[in-house]
């Protein structure tokens, strides 16, 4: 067993325990410490673990292993110093970090990634949190979609309703909608909300893609709120499947390259030379111009018409540079 395997068993035991445990108890307690070697040796070898524990921020700590007596001391963690507070994130936080979560590099985890920090996303936005946006100075050029994001959050921590101008597919004009919003959620590259549209009088799904305007905060809070089974990872699932396009386009992409068709894809898996990108799409010619602004960074592209249609692209797109 390695060190560092017999560090983490130490962790574990000291977090654990509801009482201060002696060194003999460790040493029988402990995977990675032999109960028959020398008491030299075990003495050697946890005196090294504990000053390793504490360069790496891990303090152990002797208490009297019965408070009626202190001639006894034992060894414990105090897990009120060792486990990390709840995270506090504002709303420019919760999207920044959704946001980089979508240009991991690792192609295996990039979907974990994404999923993780939504998790973190969807749980602190159940929480009321002062907003702390205007101790940000520093212009970090945030897309519409990304702003307007971040003004959503906003509007949730202080229970606000938002209005806003949206496209709906079919639509010829965007229509003015005020929703009250209950939550907001990261999902195949793209922003949605969730909430109860005043217009439609029922829960509704937005893609802020979609959106026409900047997002306002209204002064009147939200009446209608979520339902106790409320699950924003169901709901914006089912809406993607039902709204957000029928096409399905299966792409092989070189490792970590073709960064703007990662951040659309629902799932990427890792071959030999390549990853393998599924992309659910509504508009062929929109992801086919995507396609071809990186083909020297794609193997191959599924199904046929769009396949075509990407080299439909690229020839106009040579023709108009040759005129």
């Amino acid at each position: 067993m390695s060190a560092d395997e017999r560090h983490l068993n130490l962790v574990f035991v000291l977090v654990n325990t509801k009482r201060p445990l002696l060194r003999e108890e460790l040493r029988n307690k402990v995977g990675g410490y032999e109960p028959n070697s020398s008491d030299k040796a075990f003495e050697r070898m946890f005196e090294r673990d504990k000053e390793a524990l504490r360069k790496s921020g891990v303090l152990i700590e002797t208490r009297p292993v019965d408070p009626g007596f202190n001639d006894a001391l034992g060894y414990v963690i105090d897990s009120s110093k060792f486990f990390l507070p709840d995270l506090k994130l504002d709303a420019r936080d919760r999207v920044l970090l959704a946001e980089a979560s979508k240009v991991w590099k690792d192609a295996q985890l990039a979907k974990l990634a994404e999923d993780a920090a939504s998790k973190i996303v969807v749980i602190d936005s159940d929480h009321n949190h002062q907003s702390q946006s205007d101790a940000f100075s520093l212009n970090l050029g945030l897309s519409l979609n990304q702003e307007n994001a971040i003004t959503i959050f906003e509007a949730i921590d202080d229970g606000k309703i938002v209005q806003f101008d949206y496209l709906t597919k079919g639509d010829l004009q965007p229509k003015t909608r005020n929703v009250e919003p209950w939550q907001i959620l990261l999902s195949g590259g793209h922003w949605y909300l969730v909430g109860f549209d005043h217009a439609r009088q029922e829960q509704r799904t937005f893609k802020l893609a979609r959106f026409k305007s900047d997002v306002t905060v209204t002064d009147m809070a939200i009446t209608h709120f979520k339902p106790a089974d409320f699950d924003i990872l169901r709901v914006v699932s089912f809406w993607r499947q039902s709204q957000d396009g029928t096409g399905l386009a299966t792409v092989h992409a070189l490792h970590k390259q073709a960064g703007t068709l990662r951040l659309q894809a629902d799932t990427i898996e890792s071959a030999d030379k390549y990853d393998v990108l599924t992309i659910r799409y509504a508009n062929e010619e929109i992801l086919a111009r995507d396609i071809a602004a990186v083909i020297d960074q794609v193997v191959s592209v599924e199904p046929q018409s769009l396949r075509r249609e990407v080299t439909r692209v690229i020839r106009d797109t040579q023709h108009g540079h040759q005129s």
